[in-house]
């Protein structure tokens, strides 16, 4: 019996090493988006003492709403269109829908500069910003920049997958991460810049992506690109993937601003600081989730739509997916719960204390949002938008009801248990309602893992 378990093993060890060697393979792709998000992290891990040392929560603050606002415009910068690149059977009409995104890139870009003109001359509408102080009119004009920057970054990805450019993708991440911390050291140590030593790294690194990708991709390929562009077809292919702006433009949005609920509440109802503290907490929490879902997530995007258009069944494959994000994330999470308050102000300073306590509750739910990162992918490829759609209004409308007593008893972390409860219930419904459609149910998943987060309450409250 022992003998037969290890040569099993022992197979299933070759059969692994095998695929390294497989061009194509998950195995050897995962490896290689896996190996540059674990540089990356550990990269930022390393270097993020250093800048919260030469940072103020409150610089983090400002930063932190500067993301969210430019991720808000870069959601809807290409209409979503950018959703579908990944998923157009023939390559003219990817190379179409590619050069209709970077139109409506640069389209709406312009919109957004004329918006910010307009509030850059209207006291009113600043003061409606509520940062403590007037949102700095620089910044302000850099997140036009931004808005370009950041959507043109999130199109050339796509050709990634398309061309299962993992290895490359991977280390333009790592060139990425090296670039943005060390502008921020540069540009925030010796330049003393509290806000736009933050701003201008993330630029910085975007700025980096664009070159490398442009001239992977699209140099290389740039008569094919050319030759295949025509107005005709763009029209076409623009009408053809209808849903996505019908459908996943929205959800995408409506997604988006769910999960950035806290750092709106901080602008509006809290201060920068309460931002600042809140920026550090999740941004740590998710480069080590990013392991694992920014790893993932292209591959099985890519593999999810072959099978499905091979006719295979996947249901195999996303049980194993579950379960391994499931074993190496929760004892991650368990840990922070027990020990971020602690370790956030020894490793950031003690002015950090309270980005430890928001970590602690945010550990409690945001082990779900590693598992909606691949279920969206089901959705996409099985062309279920309109319900994802129905499924992220329904959990905006539920997380602001839910955060109501935090907002009305003036305590941030009432506000961060509101909106984890629904964040946690809505993430495992979206979960399972996507597994139906391929003949699975995560109802098992969820019980334990309810039963798990329960326990992890129940010490919060108590102690």
């Amino acid at each position: 019996m022992i003998k037969k378990g290890l040569k099993k093993v022992h197979q299933e060890g070759l059969d692994i090493l095998s695929s390294f060697k497989t061009k194509d393979s998950f195995t050897r792709n995962f490896s290689y988006l896996f190996s540059g998000r674990v540089i990356t992290t550990l990269l930022s891990f390393a270097v993020t003492p250093v800048l919260t040392r030469i940072y103020s929560p409150e610089a983090y603050g400002y930063f932190a709403f500067f993301n969210a606002f430019v991720m808000n415009f870069t959601v809807v910068s290409s209409l979503s269109y950018d959703s579908a690149l990944v998923i157009v059977d023939k390559e003219r009409k990817f190379y179409n829908l590619f050069f209709a995104c970077i139109l409506l890139s640069f389209l709406t870009s312009f919109l957004l500069l004329g918006g910010l003109l307009i509030l850059y001359f209207s006291p009113t509408l600043r003061n409606f910003i509520n940062l403590d102080n007037d949102l700095p009119l620089s910044l302000i004009f850099l997140i036009s920049f931004g808005g370009i920057l950041y959507s043109l970054t999130q199109l050339q990805p796509k050709w990634n997958i398309r061309r299962k450019q993992f290895k490359h993708a991977a280390r333009v991440g790592v060139i990425n991460q090296i670039i943005s911390r060390s502008t921020a050291i540069i540009l925030g140590f010796f330049y003393g810049a509290p806000i736009y030593g933050l701003v201008f790294s993330e630029l910085a690194s975007k700025i980096n992506a664009i070159t490398i990708n442009t001239y992977k991709n699209l140099i290389k390929e740039w008569s094919l690109f050319t030759k295949a562009i025509s107005f005709k077809v763009v029209i076409e292919v623009l009408k053809e993937q209808l849903s996505y702006p019908k459908y996943i433009l929205s959800g995408k949005y409506i997604g988006l601003i769910s999960k950035q609920i806290p750092i709106f509440v901080g602008a509006f109802f809290f201060n920068s600081e309460i931002i600042g503290n809140y920026g550090l907490a999740i941004s740590m929490l998710i480069l080590p989730m990013n392991i694992l879902s920014n790893t993932i997530q292209p591959v099985i995007l890519k593999k999810v739509n072959d099978s499905k258009k091979n006719n295979e069944d996947i249901r195999s494959f996303v049980i194993k997916i579950l379960n391994i994000i499931l074993i190496l994330a929760t004892p991650f999470f368990t840990l922070l719960f027990i020990f971020s308050e602690w370790v956030f102000p020894v490793i950031f300073g003690e002015q950090w204390i309270l980005a430890g306590q928001f970590a602690k509750i945010i550990s409690v739910y945001l082990i779900v949002d590693i598992i909606q990162v691949f279920s969206g992918s089901l959705y996409l490829v099985y062309e279920k938008q309109r319900q994802l759609f129905n499924t992220h209004l329904s959990k905006f409308l539920l997380s602001v009801i839910f955060i109501l007593p935090g907002i009305f008893y003036e305590n941030f972390n009432y506000v961060l248990i509101g909106f984890g409860f629904i964040y946690y219930i809505m993430g495992w419904y979206e979960v399972n309602k996507v597994l139906k459609y391929i003949g699975l149910r995560a109802g098992y998943y969820f019980s334990i893992l309810t039963v798990y987060i329960g326990l992890m309450l129940a010490i919060y409250f108590v102690t």
